[in-house]
């Protein structure tokens, strides 16, 4: 169990590190980091770094014979690591440099609410509309750190299914 430990952490922070890395340059690039635009190189790191892991883990350890069940021990522990970092970091950091973060990205959320209430309106219902623009003034740094935590949890599943059966061998 050691060896799960050991590895998984490393890739874990590094990805961690990498995906708050990237959050930060976002956002001194003027960007809204939390819009799904700024977030797609995030799934490309996290999908890259869950794929390396598993087989790294795979050759140093298992010589190539490697298990659906150790594959997705292994991602799942880099996903966790690097989901439960990366949201911590990027809380400390909205909560000490710009706590205004959350306040321009609830504008951005109305404006855009706002300008495609039409289509809103129309794919559901006005109420709908109506609950989710209200809703909006709910959000805070931890229920925006927090949807960060979930939906790379829920990707870092994904790639590790995905990594995991591409990269099982059996013993021979």
């Amino acid at each position: 169990m050691n060896k799960y430990v050991n590895q998984t952490l490393i890739f874990g922070l590094a990805g961690g590190f990498a995906c708050f890395l990237w959050f930060i340059i976002v956002y001194y690039a003027g960007a809204n980091p939390f819009y799904s635009f700024s977030q797609k190189l995030v799934i490309l790191l996290q999908a890259v770094i869950c794929y390396i892991a598993i087989r790294y883990f795979r050759e140093k350890y298992f010589n190539d014979a490697f298990s659906f069940g150790e594959g997705i021990l292994c991602g799942l522990l880099v996903t966790v690591l690097l989901s439960v970092f990366c949201s911590v970091m990027v809380y400390a950091f909205i909560e000490i440099v710009d706590p205004e973060m959350v306040v321009s990205h609830i504008a951005e959320l109305k404006k855009y609410l706002i300008e495609n209430k039409k289509l809103l309106v129309d794919e559901s219902s006005i109420d709908v509309y109506e609950g989710n623009f209200k809703n909006v003034d709910g959000v805070t740094t931890y229920t925006l750190v927090l949807d960060e935590f979930i939906w790379k949890i829920i990707r870092g599943l994904m790639f590790t299914i995905l990594s995991s059966l591409t990269l099982r061998r059996s013993k021979v």
